[in-house]
């Protein structure tokens, strides 16, 4: 069974600032799922009451997208070298 595309789009950005001649700072942030796009669970396949039952609520809910996961973070860092 096919369900929705799962894509996200992460990034990052970073600076290096000279304090003095031998020690040098760098501040770095990493971003995940920068749109906080939300991905979608996979759809309702098993059949909890068993398949022998015609009236059970799993034929109601098959296929139904029930669940998402996904958000957005952000990490910072920083580095002093000397």
């Amino acid at each position: 069974m096919n369900t929705f595309p799962k894509w996200r789009l992460d990034g990052n950005l970073s600076k290096t600032f000279q304090v003095t001649e031998t020690v040098s700072a760098q501040l770095r942030i990493d971003a995940t799922n920068i749109f906080n796009h939300p991905t979608p669970g996979s759809g309702n396949t098993t059949d909890p009451v068993g398949l022998t039952n015609a009236g059970s609520s799993f034929q109601d809910n098959f296929g139904q997208l029930t669940t998402k996961s996904g958000n957005r973070t952000f990490q910072a860092k920083l580095r002093i070298t000397f």
